[in-house]
């Protein structure tokens, strides 16, 4: 009502102990990353949900290059 925002600015990303966890599977198990497993298998071993997978490797792509 008075101009300010309320939650987190776009393009803010944040940093859990949860997201490097599943940061550091993701480089290391998936074929896009010299890996061995497929997605649905590397979902299981992650324990996050699709979409949070999906983000965590295109913030990995994006910041690899």
């Amino acid at each position: 009502m008075n101009g300010t925002k309320i939650g987190i600015s776009k393009g803010t990303t944040l940093t859990t102990k949860k997201s490097l966890l599943c940061k550091a599977i993701i480089k290391k198990h998936p074929k896009d990353f010299c890996g061995s497993l497929e997605h649905p298998d590397v979902l299981k071993l992650c324990g996050c949900s699709r979409n949070s997978y999906y983000k965590y490797k295109r913030e990995i792509k994006n910041s690899s290059y």
